[in-house]
């Protein structure tokens, strides 16, 4: 551990832990100043080191010590005191973290909108599908259907001879095709 006389702290490690020790995080510390969130903790962590503390909290108290003064709180010192003033902007303190009811309203919102739109879209398949069924109801009554040709028929007959397991007469109707690859027997 170093004494408070030896330890040299650049000005950007010092800005960063005085606004550590007005109320910020590494988060909003990076944004008052305009940086990334990891050079900030870059910073914390040099001065850490060089005061010999484990906590960013610690080196901060520590730098307001080395400063001669005690930390500039918040709030007021005593009950009914007046505030203290802070060697930062109010602009530069940390806004309120939103409540959980906000976040929670906005969810419950986006789940309530999605569902809706999930119901209307199985609705509207759904109803498509009944007018589909009727459409092609309509559609297979209005058309004639064509006469049937020659070889349809021809064909529909060997198909009952199979069905009703009439091997030889089915090979006696089957075309010479079928007749040149398949023997009676077969």
């Amino acid at each position: 551990m170093t004494t408070d006389d030896q330890v040299v702290l650049s000005a950007r490690e010092k800005e960063a832990l005085r606004l550590l020790l007005v109320g910020h995080d590494a988060k909003s510390i990076a944004n008052t100043l305009g940086l990334s969130v990891h050079t900030i903790n870059d910073r914390l962590r040099d001065a850490r080191r060089k005061l010999g503390v484990s906590s960013s909290r610690e080196a901060a108290r520590r730098l307001a010590e080395m400063d001669g003064g005690t930390p500039n709180n918040v709030g007021p010192k005593e009950i009914g005191g007046a505030e203290a003033t802070s060697s930062v902007d109010r602009a530069k303190e940390p806004a309120p973290p939103r409540s959980s009811g906000h976040r929670l309203a906005w969810l419950t919102g986006g789940m309530l909108i999605m569902s809706l739109i999930i119901a209307a879209a199985a609705l509207l398949t759904i109803s498509g599908q009944d007018d589909a069924r009727v459409s092609a109801q309509n559609i297979s009554t209005s058309i004639a259907r064509p006469a049937e040709t020659k070889a349809s028929a021809d064909a529909r007959k060997w198909v009952e001879l199979l069905d009703e397991g009439q091997w030889d007469a089915s090979w006696q109707a089957a075309g010479t095709l079928f007749k040149a690859k398949i023997t009676p027997a077969q």
